[in-house]
């Protein structure tokens, strides 16, 4: 008795009529199989690029005061910088993870002074379960989280300013 799939090769019809669709299939099943696995460990940085004591940055957490409440921020920038271009990077679903704070540090040796809200803030921060930040990220309205993020910043520039100063200052005194 012939099997199934040696009939279905002569048949011109059949979705795996030669071996180039069969490991195209293949191909496929696999490319799945890895993305699943890398949904499912997370995104964390296992390998950081620039480290988180490199002397030629200044870096800290900031916390600056938002509607209903505070954000907290991680900030980068290059030593004895004065006056510096200014980014905000925004984290994905994961919050305010060790990638994040490491792409941060990444762009301010780039020369740019650098800020990371975490936008878990409302909920007590990240964490540092994955699972868990996924499940606070999805209690987040997302309107009302970006106007959180953004509201300081946007309107009262000076004030921010002047947290980072002191911030600068801290740091250097340590």
């Amino acid at each position: 008795m012939k099997s199934t799939f040696v009939n279905h090769k002569c048949d011109k019809d059949a979705s795996l009529a030669d071996r180039r669709e069969f490991l195209k299939h293949c191909v496929a099943l696999a490319g799945i199989g890895i993305s699943g696995c890398v949904v499912v460990s997370g995104p964390r940085a296992y390998a950081e690029i620039v480290a988180e004591n490199d002397p030629r940055l200044e870096t800290g957490r900031i916390r600056y005061p938002v509607e209903g409440g505070e954000m907290k921020a991680y900030m980068a920038r290059p030593k004895g910088s004065d006056k510096l271009p200014a980014i905000i990077v925004i984290h994905e679903i994961y919050g305010l993870n060790p990638h994040i704070e490491d792409v941060a540090r990444r762009i301010a040796l780039e020369g740019f002074l650098v800020i990371a809200p975490d936008a878990l803030s409302p909920l007590g921060g990240t964490p540092d379960d994955t699972k868990e930040a996924l499940g606070k990220m999805r209690q987040l309205d997302g309107a009302t989280t970006v106007g959180r993020v953004l509201s300081s910043l946007e309107s009262d520039p000076a004030r921010l300013q002047a947290m980072v100063v002191n911030l600068i200052k801290a740091i250097d005194e340590s």
